[in-house]
């Protein structure tokens, strides 16, 4: 069918209107904090644990209550507390994975959100990697952990649990989706000395916006200058 050029002012400007409701635009504090606050109170999931959750184009541009229940609908309480409850402490759904940490022993554990972005025993794809891969494409999506990133290992360069050139997998199936890195409270490491705070969480931010999201919810790195309230 060819294209015609439209005469009518007006019925243009309808048209470009119509046409920009398609395009996914950057998170708000406001939907993170619903996001976050109907997962939390929806599944009641104890100790730390992280999640992905991904929407599709259309639902990205809203997230409202109704429509993130819509979107979740499928990935039950049940399912997600058997799972969770399981050997693996891992729950691979429809639009999200979730992850309890995993203590291995001899003082040593993986991080939740460590255990999101690499394989899992037996795969060869990472729990988010698996996530990006499924029906409906990822229009948007949210990494969500309870504890902010370790420094002594989460966000170390060149150690064996370093996860920030991990979080490129979200950009596997289709680039430059709509992300944000969210957490609500600080990991507290009394065993380590910590080093650089701002420098480590910046690392996170240059890969996806960074969020803290407790009472409210509000970015790490504004206009590009460390918050140091993420932090307090």
């Amino acid at each position: 069918m060819a294209f015609q050029v439209c005469k009518l002012p007006v019925l243009c400007l309808l048209f470009c209107y119509w046409s920009s409701t398609s395009t996914v635009t950057g998170f708000t504090t406001e939907q993170l904090k619903r996001v976050t606050d109907y997962v939390s109170q929806t599944y009641s999931i104890t100790g730390e644990y992280a999640y992905v959750i991904k929407f599709d184009k259309t639902e990205c541009n809203q997230l409202t209550d109704q429509n993130i229940a819509d979107a979740l609908e499928k990935d039950t309480v049940d399912d997600i507390t058997k799972s969770l409850s399981s050997e693996s402490q891992i729950y691979e759904g429809t639009r999200m994975v979730i992850s309890l940490h995993k203590d291995l022993g001899n003082y040593v554990k993986e991080h939740a959100a460590y255990r999101l972005l690499y394989p899992t025993s037996g795969s060869k794809k990472s729990p988010l990697e698996n996530l990006m891969k499924k029906s409906p494409g990822a229009g948007c999506a949210i990494f969500f952990s309870l504890n902010s990133p370790c420094q002594a290992y989460c966000t170390k360069p060149n150690r064996r649990y370093h996860i920030v050139q991990k979080l490129r997998q979200f950009n596997s199936i289709k680039k430059n989706i709509n992300k944000a890195f969210v957490f609500k409270e600080l990991y507290n490491e009394p065993n380590f000395q910590v080093c650089c705070p701002e420098k480590r969480l910046k690392a996170i931010d240059k890969k996806m916006p960074l969020y803290r999201c407790d009472d409210d919810c509000f970015l790490c790195f504004p206009n590009g200058v460390f918050n140091h309230k993420c932090m307090a």
